[in-house]
C-alpha cells in the first residue's frame, strides 16, 4: 500500500527540524548587529538613555546622526539584501547545498535509529513474551 502525503505534511516535518537552528541564528545575528550599531554610535542603547550622557557607555558623537530603525520585518531584509546588493546571490547555492546536506543527515540519522533504539532495551527484555499488554507491565 502506497501512502501519499501532501506538501503540507512534508513542510510540517521540515519546520520541526529547521525551526531551532533558524531561531538561534536569528538571535545571534540580531545580538551581533545591535552591538555593532551601539559601538559605532548609530544607535543608542536604552540603558544609556536611562543613565544619561555622563554615565553612558556608547553615546554617539554630536556630529553623528542617530538612526533608530522601526520594527524588523523579513520583507525589509529581503529588499535590503537582495534588491539593493545582488552580490549576496552568490551565497544562495551554498545555502541550498548546506540545507540539502543537513536534511539528508537528519534523514540518515532517523533511518539508522528506526527500530534499533537501545533506549529502555533492558526494560523491554524484562517483559514476558506471553504478556499481552506491555503498558500494564
Amino acid at each position: 500500500m502506497v501512502v501519499e502525503r501532501s506538501a503540507f505534511y512534508h513542510l510540517r516535518k521540515q519546520v520541526a527540524i529547521w525551526i531551532y537552528p533558524a531561531l538561534a541564528g536569528t538571535v545571534i545575528f540580531l545580538d551581533w548587529n545591535n552591538t555593532r550599531l551601539w559601538k559605532s554610535g548609530k544607535k543608542i542603547n536604552v540603558l544609556d538613555k536611562i543613565l544619561g550622557s555622563e554615565q553612558a557607555a556608547y553615546l554617539p558623537k554630536p556630529q553623528q546622526k542617530v538612526l533608530i530603525m522601526g520594527t524588523f520585518t523579513f520583507s525589509y531584509l529581503a529588499k535590503k539584501i537582495f534588491l539593493n546588493d545582488p552580490a549576496h546571490y552568490i551565497f544562495v547555492p551554498a545555502l541550498i547545498w548546506f540545507s540539502y546536506c543537513w536534511n539528508e543527515a537528519g534523514i540518515y540519522k532517523r533511518s539508522m535509529m528506526k527500530g534499533h533504539s537501545k533506549m529502555y532495551a533492558d526494560r523491554l527484555k524484562s517483559i514476558p513474551s506471553n504478556h499481552h499488554d506491555p503498558w500494564k507491565w
